[in-house]
């Protein structure tokens, strides 16, 4: 699997994304009554969403699949070399 590699300046950004009110807002409409995990552990732990969220939220989803697909086009040329 590929691997792509940000900047200290984006991760910083994410960082900051996951400390905002934004995502806290985010957590605090999702979370339901009876969920199995706290809203409090939700805002201590990483997922998925939260990258993707903050994708979004910095314009950086355009970014990524370009990324991807780069590394992909990539990967397939040397295989094709093999």
């Amino acid at each position: 699997m590929p691997q792509t590699m940000y900047t200290a300046a984006e991760m910083s950004s994410f960082g900051r994304y996951l400390l905002s009110e934004e995502r806290t807002a985010r957590i605090d409409a999702m979370w339901k009554e009876g969920d199995p995990i706290s809203k409090e552990e939700r805002r201590r732990e990483v997922y998925q969403a939260d990258w993707e969220n903050w994708q979004i939220y910095e314009g950086k989803r355009e970014e990524q699949a370009a990324r991807e697909a780069y590394h992909n086009e990539q990967f397939e040329k040397r295989d094709q070399t093999l």
